[in-house]
C-alpha cells in the first residue's frame, strides 16, 4: 500500500481485518457520500485503501470505515489571550 496508508495498514494487521464484503465504486462512493470523481481521484492518488482484480476497482465497507475514522481531525482549542 502507498505511504499514505501505512496506518490503515497497520490496524488492518493489528484487528486482523479480512477484505470481505466488498462492494464497487459507484455504492462505496454513495456509501462515504462522495462523487464517483472524488473517489476516483483519492484511488489515483493512493490515499484511500481499495482491492484491484484486472480493472476492477472494488472496497471493502470495513477498510473504509476504518480509513475514514483515520480521517478524523479535531478542532483546536481558542487561544487564551
Amino acid at each position: 500500500m502507498p505511504h499514505a496508508n501505512r496506518k490503515v495498514e497497520r490496524r488492518m494487521e493489528e484487528r486482523q481485518v479480512k477484505i470481505i464484503d466488498l462492494i464497487q465504486a459507484k455504492e462505496a462512493a454513495k456509501y462515504m457520500g462522495l462523487s464517483e470523481t472524488a473517489l476516483s481521484t483519492l484511488v489515483s492518488l493512493g490515499s484511500i485503501p481499495y482491492v484491484k482484480m484486472g480493472r476492477l476497482i472494488l472496497f471493502s465497507r470495513e477498510l473504509l470505515d476504518l480509513w475514514m475514522r483515520e480521517q478524523v481531525t479535531m478542532p483546536m482549542p481558542p487561544r487564551k489571550n
